[in-house]
C-alpha cells in the first residue's frame, strides 16, 4: 500500500474566479492534516504539462469545467486519460450539484472518485483517502451521489449518457455539425441522439428543448 504521509502534488483544475475559490475552500478542508502541496492550473496546456512532468499526483476538477471546456474534445479526452495512465495520476471530480440527469454522465467518465459539494466533509475525506492510497478498480462514489444516481435510474425519461451530452451542448450554443466534430461522430448519429432525447422529453424544436433543459434544471 503507498504511503499516504509521502507528501503529495494535488493539482486543480479550474480557472481563477469566484466559485474557485469556493472550491479551494473545500478541498483546503478534505485536505488539512496532510502533507499536500495544492496549486491551481487553469490551462489545459498546462495541465498536459504538468502530468507529463510528472508533477502530478492527484488531479482535482469540477464537472462543469472540465466538460465545457472550450479545449475539451474528444483528443483531449484521449491524451487525457493517456497522460494519467502513464504517470499514475489519481482523479477527483467534484460535482456543484446532485442533478440526477448528470450522475450516468460523472460515472462512466471513470474518475477514481467522484463526490458532490453538498457532501458532508467526512465524504471529501473519505475521497481523497481513496484515491491517495487506493489500487481498487470501484471507484469511490459519496453518498449524495449515490442518491442523485439511485433517483437518475427511477426515471422514465433519463436520457442515455450520449442523449445527455448532444442535449448539453445544444444548450451551450452548438449546432450537431460542431457536435459531431467535437465528439468525433458520424453527423446523422448525433441527430438520432438529438431526435431521440427530444421525443423522451416531449418536445419538438430548439426553442422547447432549450426551455426544458434550464427549466428542469438539467444544467444546474
Amino acid at each position: 500500500m503507498e504511503d499516504i504521509k509521502r507528501p503529495q502534488n494535488v493539482i486543480v483544475f479550474y480557472e481563477e474566479n469566484i466559485f474557485q475559490k469556493i472550491l479551494c475552500q473545500y478541498i483546503e478542508k478534505g485536505i488539512k492534516g496532510r502533507q499536500i502541496a495544492l496549486s491551481l492550473v487553469p490551462s489545459l496546456d498546462t495541465l498536459f504539462e504538468r502530468i507529463s512532468q510528472g508533477l502530478v499526483d492527484v488531479l482535482l476538477t469540477e464537472f462543469h469545467y472540465l466538460y465545457g471546456n472550450k479545449a475539451w474534445d474528444h483528443a483531449a479526452n484521449k491524451k487525457f486519460k493517456q497522460l494519467c495512465l502513464e504517470h499514475h495520476v489519481r482523479r477527483g471530480l467534484l460535482v456543484a450539484d446532485n442533478n440526477p440527469w448528470l450522475m450516468r454522465r460523472i460515472v462512466e467518465m471513470e474518475f477514481e472518485a467522484a463526490v458532490s459539494m453538498n457532501d458532508d466533509i467526512s465524504e471529501l475525506n473519505k475521497a481523497i483517502d481513496y484515491i491517495l492510497r487506493a489500487k481498487e478498480a470501484t471507484p469511490f462514489v459519496s453518498s449524495h451521489l449515490r442518491a442523485s444516481l439511485s433517483a437518475a435510474r427511477k426515471r422514465a425519461d433519463t436520457l442515455s449518457s450520449r442523449e445527455w451530452e448532444v442535449v448539453y451542448l445544444v444548450a451551450q450554443g452548438y449546432s450537431i455539425s460542431e457536435i459531431a466534430a467535437r465528439k468525433s461522430r458520424a453527423l446523422s448519429t448525433v441527430a438520432t441522439q438529438k431526435h431521440n432525447a427530444m421525443k423522451k422529453l416531449n418536445v419538438s424544436n430548439n426553442s422547447e428543448l432549450i426551455k426544458y433543459i434550464h427549466t428542469a434544471g438539467m444544467l444546474k
